[in-house]
């Protein structure tokens, strides 16, 4: 091509990979043109002003660098929880300060607002029943929080299936299909049984205190949250007991639940 002055070239609408620039090398020194990608610049650039230096004391009044994905990725799955280790079981509804009971409804799902502090991928999840039902069943599911609502939504993430309530205590299952890997936010617990009864029905431990559901998911009505004694403990819909056939929560007519202490004590296994 001929010579042309830089200024004179056609405008380049968009940068793309492998694009080429002219480059002055050793300036100072013995300058010689020559050629550099658009990738090179881009990766010295990055180099330049942005950190992956660990989340500590040393970041408080650096303006001119920028945290890495990954290092904030890294601040974020530590902030909360020590971690989870591989075939161990942890409560997913927090830590409770007084356990006691209460009776579930049978064909009501019971939804309880938990948080994931870390990645974590569960193989099994469980439920503890402090009574029998003869004959009954009970299974407990993971539902994603929807920010826009306040409330469960979508078909489970993960859900089990039957698990025979014949005998009180604590019941586990597989979750169905596979195992699933869950990211640090909100979601929802859920449980479901087919039976009940004002001694025999499934009767899960719960926590006697506010849920955090009052001061997470919220409610449009005020002594929801701070009733003369109940609390906003989360939501409960009527369905059909089926373990193979969760309901798509956004599709379910929610009632607010105002007992405290309806919140079922739902236990996970990291796999």
């Amino acid at each position: 091509m001929a010579d042309a002055k830089i200024s004179a070239l056609t405008a380049l609408d968009a940068f793309a990979t492998g694009d080429l620039l002219p480059m002055v090398d050793d300036p100072a020194g013995t300058p010689v043109t020559k050629k550099a990608t658009i990738d090179q610049v881009a990766t010295f650039v990055g180099a330049q002003i942005i950190s992956d230096t660990a989340y500590a004391a040393s970041w408080n009044g650096v303006t001119d660098d920028a945290p890495s994905k990954n290092a904030v990725y890294d601040k974020i799955e530590g902030d909360g929880h020590p971690g989870y280790v591989v075939g161990s079981w942890y409560l997913l509804n927090g830590d409770p300060t007084t356990m006691a009971g209460f009776t579930m409804t049978a064909n009501t799902i019971y939804y309880s607002l938990i948080r994931i502090y870390r990645r974590v991928t569960l193989s099994d999840l469980g439920v503890r029943t402090n009574s029998n039902a003869a004959s009954g069943n009970i299974a407990v599911a993971i539902y994603a929080h929807d920010a826009a609502t306040g409330k469960p939504t979508g078909t489970p993430l993960a859900a089990t299936s039957n698990m025979s309530t014949t005998t009180a205590g604590t019941l586990t299952a597989d979750i169905t299909g596979a195992n699933v890997t869950f990211d640090p936010g909100w979601y929802w617990t859920a449980s479901w049984c087919d039976t009940n009864g004002a001694a025999a029905g499934p009767t899960g431990g719960a926590q006697t205190a506010a849920s955090r559901a009052s001061s997470r998911a919220g409610s449009a009505t005020a002594a929801d949250i701070v009733g003369n004694t109940v609390s906003f403990a989360g939501y409960t819909s009527s369905e059909a007991y089926n373990a193979s056939a969760w309901p798509d929560a956004a599709s379910e007519t929610l009632s607010v639940s105002l007992e405290g202490r309806q919140v079922t004590m739902v236990i996970g296994k990291a796999a």
